[in-house]
């Protein structure tokens, strides 16, 4: 994977990650404020789907914006574990060890998972082998 926070125009971003998918089939998407500038997102979005790639993101809103599919979790049991943690850190002085959250969602691009031609696991296969719930099933 290859930072390109530093990348601060256009066009140098789009031939960093034109440069990246010569040898990548996915990226991994992080949240970074820059990629939303000036419609940047947008254009790495178009690069991918023309070059036949695939987004991976980390929110339900990079499905809708054009990820093939994205794994996180929702807002309630993110702020429940960072208030575990602060009221950890205040009452002990000790910072609790990282973990991901109990309860993780999985949503697909409908349109992208058509064009690709995937076959979609069912919800209960998700759920019972990797502990993931669909956007509608949890």
């Amino acid at each position: 994977m290859m930072m390109i926070r530093w990348l601060c125009d256009r066009l140098s971003i789009l031939k960093a990650v034109n440069f990246v998918l010569e040898d990548s089939m996915a990226i991994f998407s992080l949240v970074d404020t820059e990629l939303y500038k000036n419609g940047i997102a947008q254009d790495i979005l178009k690069l991918l789907f023309h070059k036949q790639r695939i987004m991976i993101g980390p929110s339900f809103a990079f499905v809708r914006a054009g990820s093939l599919f994205a794994i996180y979790s929702d807002t309630d049991t993110k702020l429940g574990m960072l208030a575990d943690r602060i009221s950890t850190w205040q009452s002990k002085g000790v910072l609790l060890d990282a973990v991901y959250p109990d309860k993780l969602r999985v949503s697909f691009n409908p349109y992208l998972i058509k064009s690709y031609g995937v076959v979609l696991p069912s919800p209960s296969y998700l759920k019972d082998k990797y502990g993931l719930c669909s956007e509608t099933g949890c």
